[in-house]
Formats: structure tokens, C-alpha cells, sequence
């Protein structure tokens, strides 16, 4: 049974003008929550894998590798696929969690 992945890859880059700009300050409260939220409810499942890497950290090579220049960006990966698909839905809970079940598994 392949793996099937919703990852959520942070990169620190300038906002754009008119939209929110993430930062480590306010990035829990705007957008982390549900990630986390998405995160539990897969954390289970034996499809679905959700996390995140930090590319200003440890995870910077993983980041480089898929081309992430955004923050935050969010990629999914449906084996034999490993190069990896830009998320492009919603990123509400409900939105993230319709696409991990109808998209990725369980």
C-alpha cells in the first residue's frame, strides 16, 4: 500500500501587497490550527501522511529540491508521483480535510 502525502512546505519570502504576510508570529494563528487540526485527524491513517517542513531550517535542501519559494506552500504527492503537485483548493479545514479524503485515502 502506497503512501499518499498532503505536506505543507513553509518558505520565507516577502508578501505580496494586500495580503496577509505570514511570519512566525502569526503564522499559528492564522493557518497552523487546522493544519494541525488536519494532521490529527489522519494521524491514524495508513494512506494519508500530513506534515509540514520548515525551509528556513533543517528542511531547507527538501525545499530547494520541489521548488518551494512561497510561504506557505502546500504540496501533495500520490505515488508513483514523487515529484509532487501544487495544493491549489482552499486552505480551510474543511476544504484541506475534503481534499486529503476524496484526493489521498483513506
Amino acid at each position: 500500500m502506497a503512501l499518499r502525502s498532503l505536506t505543507l512546505l513553509c518558505a520565507a519570502a516577502g508578501a505580496s501587497a494586500g495580503a496577509i504576510e505570514l511570519t512566525p508570529d502569526n503564522f499559528d494563528e492564522l493557518m497552523k490550527p487546522d493544519w494541525d487540526s488536519l494532521a490529527s485527524t489522519f494521524e491514524d491513517s495508513k494512506k494519508v501522511l500530513i506534515a509540514d517542513v520548515d525551509c528556513t531550517t533543517g528542511g531547507k535542501p527538501l525545499c530547494e529540491k520541489y521548488g518551494v519559494r512561497g510561504y506557505p506552500t502546500i504540496k501533495y504527492f500520490n505515488p508513483p508521483d514523487e515529484e509532487g503537485e501544487d495544493y491549489k483548493g482552499g486552505r480551510s479545514l474543511d476544504e484541506l480535510k475534503k481534499f486529503a479524503e476524496n484526493e489521498l485515502g483513506p
